[in-house]
């Protein structure tokens, strides 16, 4: 493999029966994991790090779910890590994956002047690059959140599930040398994660996804190594793939989005309003109700088409201030007209 990353805790040093364990551990290629501490959460010491892995292949692993505990954020460094901490590591595992394995293919990478990460696109020419561009605390859907250090959206892979997103060995079975020549033929020149990916025990690193609602009881967390691979796919598949990690636009951007719903549904209801004073009945509530179904679904197939491109973009407030002024619309004109007709 290129590189390998031991996606386990392991804050204790290796039996001196094993010695060709701490030389491994001890590989350019190879990165380990502490854990950072978290006082929020009750861990105030946090986890060190493998005392045989060199301290710059030292990362962390730690996520950043929402509210109800689904992970949608990938955390790709921290800003200043305490150097006083067991756990002084400042990059996200999935992170230095990535760039190890486009180093070794040559590919450069680098930081903007505002401090975002760029990655340089070789295949498509002309000086192209795909920039991280990270989130704030008013990005797309996400008001006040904790937008602290580099964080970006986090892009699954589409599956069934998550755990099918790479080839699963058993570490077992490599060790005792019962992998067939196919298998381990597909290991080189790739990327290795080494974690807990069986079922449910008491590990704590297993995370709800957007795939969770739809999968069985005992397949709705997924194990953190599994993310870890979505993460460094995510990377790797918009620098070499040119799949579109996800955006969002400025939250000026978003508002003038919203507002021309509004617009159109005022011109809806305008237009249903002056039809309803000829109307007899409710008649012209079908034109109404066809007109702004209509739009929702003008509104909502453009949001799909932003989607497979990569575009969060504001589908629910939307279509809620078009039915709102559309209907209020109408309810004005109507209104309008009565007190016309009181007065004479």
């Amino acid at each position: 493999p290129v590189t390998i990353g031991l996606d386990i805790y392991r804050d204790f040093p290796v039996d001196p029966a094993y010695p060709k364990l701490a030389t491994y551990l001890g590989q350019k290629n190879l990165f380990g994991i502490c854990k950072v501490k978290d006082a929020k959460a009750g861990d105030t010491e946090g986890i060190s790090p493998p005392l045989e892995i060199r301290p710059d292949r030292i990362s962390f692993s730690d996520a950043l779910p929402d509210q109800g505990g689904i992970l949608r954020r990938h955390l790709l460094s921290l800003n200043s890590p305490d150097l006083t901490d067991k756990c002084t590591a400042k990059n996200n595992l999935s992170l230095l994956l990535a760039l190890y394995y486009l180093h070794a293919k040559g590919i450069p990478w680098g930081y903007t002047s505002n401090q975002q990460l760029w990655i340089d696109r070789p295949h498509l020419g002309n000086g192209k690059t795909v920039v991280l561009k990270e989130l704030n605390s008013y990005t797309g859907g996400y008001h006040r959140v904790d937008a602290a250090g580099r964080q970006i959206l986090l892009n699954y892979r589409s599956r069934r599930s998550p755990e099918e997103i790479a080839l699963t060995v058993n570490l077992g079975d490599i060790l005792n040398d019962k992998i067939p020549p196919q298998r381990r033929s597909q290991l080189k020149g790739r990327i290795i994660l080494v974690g807990i990916a069986g079922a449910i025990n008491t590990s704590s690193d297993y995370w709800l996804t957007p795939y969770s609602a739809s999968q069985p009881l005992s397949q709705k967390q997924t194990p953190g190594v599994v993310i870890q691979a979505h993460m460094v796919s995510q990377i790797l598949s918009a620098v070499l793939d040119n799949r579109p990690l996800l955006w969002v636009w400025s939250e000026s951007g978003e508002v003038l989005w919203i507002w021309g719903w509004s617009v159109v549904g005022s011109v809806i209801g305008l237009v249903m309003g002056f039809r309803s004073r000829q109307a007899r009945g409710m008649h012209f509530l079908s034109g109404l109700v066809i007109s702004t179904g209509v739009a929702l679904g003008a509104l909502y197939g453009i949001c799909y088409l932003l989607i497979l491109q990569g575009g969060w973009i504001p589908l629910v407030p939307s279509g809620m201030v078009l039915v709102l002024t559309s209907v209020g619309m109408v309810l004005v004109v109507r209104c309008t007209a009565f007190l016309h007709q009181m007065r004479h």
